[in-house]
């Protein structure tokens, strides 16, 4: 059945589908978050997006599709499904039909209607170890690789201890960004307030380079950041502004707020024990890009929390070519601790 958005019953059952399926497994249920942006995604594509949901004897599937409308890409995201091949094809023909008939080049998935939202497959473990790590029953993966999709691009989380050598703390690389005509200042709550416009049209500038990136608009961003101010890490965020104050670097870490539900159900994977300090996000304006502001921005922040008594360093959610990820594993002998991946339907287009 195609999701008719005007409405919201069917809406609500599409995304009903993600709790009943997530629902099975308790604890990533409990850190699981839907990406409920069906509407924002409908008019962003100029209605080139569809939606579709397939129930069966106990079995359920849903799976969304929409044509990027400057590359002619098609995406599938918002997968979920029962650990059922069968009714899995149902989802990815309805999308695959979708995205042949307006006139797709290729399909790429899963991504949720933005790089802003979910998007890629975890293919190393089925719970996240940080909040905004992709995560999915594994079987998903077995479920899009039978249907006809292979893998197209690789991610990585490396984990590492921090480096021996001493690093640029936060006074000194505010030092050598002034040199530089830059302000280098802690990202506070009351800031980043003060900044918001210009803060998402910094990061719609900064990750525009990226090929899957659909822009949101700046309600969309309202919405989906609400919360962003309660759960900003004020202590491992912050800001580069120019000679205009406007924002050229951002670079933001998160403790490690999972630990205590890991070692509660005593899990004993590595990744998910001791403290960590985990560098979620990393974003540089294009024209500054090339000139070492990653690398001091990172090195303020790792120098920050080795002082905090943190052993450990993830650097998340890295493109496997970028490279930032292969400079990380040579600096910090970095080990590829998660992998990630998009998949690119076999056989079709491009």
């Amino acid at each position: 059945m195609r999701v008719n958005l005007a409405k919201e019953q069917e809406v609500e059952k599409f995304y009903a589908i993600a709790e009943k399926i997530r629902g099975q497994f308790p604890i990533s249920s409990a850190l699981f978050s839907d990406t409920k942006n069906l509407s924002q995604i409908s008019l962003a594509t100029n209605q080139n997006a569809a939606f579709f949901i397939f129930e069966a004897e106990g079995l359920f599937a849903r799976a969304g599709a929409y044509l990027c409308p400057d590359s002619k890409t098609g995406y599938i995201g918002w997968f979920e499904s029962s650990n059922d091949q069968a009714i899995c094809n149902q989802a990815l023909t309805a999308c695959v039909s979708f995205l042949k008939a307006a006139g797709a080049v290729k399909i790429i998935g899963p991504v949720n209607g933005s790089t802003f939202y979910n998007y890629r497959f975890n293919l190393s473990n089925d719970l996240p170890v940080f909040p905004g790590d992709p995560f999915q029953p594994s079987y998903y993966i077995h479920l899009w690789e039978s249907f006809g999709f292979e893998k197209k691009e690789a991610y990585i989380s490396t984990y590492s201890d921090f480096p021996e050598k001493e690093m640029y703390g936060v006074a000194k690389a505010r030092t050598l960004f002034s040199e530089m005509g830059l302000s280098f200042e802690q990202l506070t709550v009351e800031l980043l307030q003060d900044i918001w416009k210009d803060f998402y049209d910094f990061l719609l500038l900064a990750f525009k380079g990226n090929q899957h990136f659909v822009p949101i608009t700046f309600e969309e961003f309202n919405r989906l950041t609400k919360d962003f101010p309660l759960i900003h890490e004020g202590d491992y965020s912050y800001i580069l502004f120019d000679q205009q104050r406007k924002p050229i670097g951002y670079i933001t870490a998160l403790i490690d707020v999972y630990r205590p539900i890991f070692e509660a159900h005593k899990m004993k994977d590595p990744l998910f024990s001791g403290e960590k300090l985990v560098l979620k996000t990393i974003a540089v304006a294009p024209e500054w890009q090339n000139k070492q502001i990653g690398t001091l921005l990172s090195s303020a922040i790792f120098a920050k929390g080795k002082a905090k008594g943190y052993q450990k360093v993830i650097v998340a959610l890295m493109w496997e070519g970028n490279i930032s990820a292969k400079g990380a594993k040579k600096k910090f002998d970095a080990v590829p601790g998660i992998h990630y991946a998009l998949y690119k339907l076999k056989n079709y287009g491009k």
